[in-house]
């Protein structure tokens, strides 16, 4: 499987999952499949869903954000910490309502990633 299909691959299967938890009314088990099928990648894998994790960053869809954020933090992601560090900077910039508490929640993140003996 090439680099961008093993990325078509990964983010079909997280529309699926919120499909399927909204379809259900259980919106958590969508995060709850999407990181046991992170925990399942081999060292190439989970290099390249790092890297669509970074790029959901970018994502204008919270949801996806979230899901990242969440992947990143539970997954110790210290990849991600440049690309965290731009978010929290343009969340800190942001006029939305949400913005004030996601920046918190990017900087608790950031936190986390720098201390190896902090727990999520």
């Amino acid at each position: 499987m090439t680099p961008e299909e093993f990325r078509r691959a990964f983010e079909s299967f997280r529309d699926q999952a919120n499909r399927d938890a909204i379809a259900s009314k259980s919106s958590h088990e969508a995060y709850v499949e999407l990181t046991a099928l992170y925990g399942r990648f081999d060292s190439a894998e989970r290099a390249i869903a790092d890297t669509v994790l970074i790029d959901w960053l970018e994502s204008n869809d919270e949801a996806k954000r979230w899901d990242a954020e969440a992947l990143i933090r539970d997954h110790r992601v210290v990849a991600a910490i440049p690309a965290l560090r731009v978010l929290a900077d343009s969340l800190e910039e942001s006029v939305e309502p949400g913005a004030p508490y996601e920046w918190a929640k990017v900087n608790r993140l950031l936190g986390h990633l720098a201390n190896p003996e902090e727990q999520p």
